[in-house]
């Protein structure tokens, strides 16, 4: 027997304790590891998220005082225009011109107006007791709808939606006991349209027939006994609805002679392109001018858009806003 092979029952298993040790430790520190990487990558993820999250809020907060800035500069611009040409309102004019995204700080203002009073008005088709309809105006309305291929029966609901009183308009209309019969009932709101979109739940108001009418209205323009058109930014089948004692006697063809001659600046403008008895019969339902807009203000900063948008009134220079919505 040799010498290492009689030592080796004393020194083997001290050396395989060694190795367990080595590989215990080893596992060790692999966790070690492990757990610190996770750590690390939870960190950079929390932190990457924060600092995500307050780019965001910083660009949101910019964007939103740049649309308002875009906003006060619209009012600018409408004042201005009241000041150096308010006889009349078109679209030759500055506030008529889409403002391109404009560069402020680090982020783009962009601004467009529209004039409202180029559009009809359903609430007009009810007298200020809201008691009874205006015989024109509902004759206004239903030639708009006829002129957009909808049924003009449809709007004796708009006028049961806006009146008072629980007495159908007609056979077509529509007040409480119809709509307590849907699932889900609702009532009938026997006043004023507060926005437009309201017509979604007026009888027989579906999308498409929306999509067709709602570019020619408006909720905003201050009521009057004819709820006069401004010619100058009235589309051709709002022009064609412009009614007289007792019929519509603006054509097609002469809408579009209207509307190659704008500017139209006043009277004797417009009949210049209108005869004059024409002119004569739709007195009152008329105007070169408008006082209430709405503005669309964007501001972009990094991507982040937000957007206002207001409708205004305009009386002499004095700008008040009558509707709001940030989105």
């Amino acid at each position: 027997m040799t010498q290492s092979s009689w030592m080796e029952p004393l020194w083997w298993p001290a050396m395989k304790r060694i190795q367990n040790e080595k590989g215990l430790a080893l596992i060790i520190t692999l966790l070690v590891v492990v757990l610190l990487t996770t750590l690390i990558l939870q960190f950079d993820f929390s932190t990457r998220t924060d600092l995500l999250a307050a780019t965001n809020f910083r660009d949101g907060t910019k964007a939103i005082y740049l649309a308002q800035s875009g906003l006060a500069a619209a009012k600018a611009v409408l004042r201005d225009d009241a000041q150096h040409s308010g006889q009349y309102d078109a679209f030759n004019e500055l506030w008529a011109s889409p403002f391109p995204p404009y560069p402020v700080g680090d982020g783009t203002v962009t601004v467009t107006i529209q004039d409202e009073g180029g559009k009809l008005n359903p609430n007009d088709m009810v007298d200020p007791t809201g008691q009874q309809s205006v015989p024109k105006k509902v004759s206004q309305m239903k030639r708009l709808f006829e002129l957009q291929e909808v049924d003009p029966t449809l709007v004796d609901g708009i006028v049961d939606w806006i009146d008072k009183n629980s007495d159908p308009h007609s056979s077509y209309g529509a007040e409480e006991d119809y709509y307590n019969r849907l699932n889900p009932p609702y009532h009938c709101k026997n006043a004023k349209l507060s926005v437009l979109s309201e017509l979604h739940m007026i009888r027989g108001i579906t999308d498409e027939v929306y999509e067709k009418i709602s570019p020619y209205l408006t909720v905003y323009t201050k009521d009057s006994v004819n709820g006069p058109i401004n010619v100058n930014t009235a589309e051709a089948v709002v022009l064609q609805s412009i009614p007289s004692s007792d019929d519509f006697p603006i054509t097609k063809d002469l809408a579009q002679k209207i509307m190659d001659a704008r500017p139209i600046k006043d009277r004797v403008d417009l009949q210049n392109v209108v005869e004059k008895d024409i002119v004569t019969s739709i007195d009152g339902y008329y105007v070169m001018g408008s006082n209430y807009f709405t503005i669309a203000s964007s501001g972009n900063v990094g991507g982040f858009v937000k957007t206002i948008h207001a409708v205004v009134e305009r009386n002499g220079t004095k700008i008040s806003t009558v509707f709001w919505k940030m989105e």
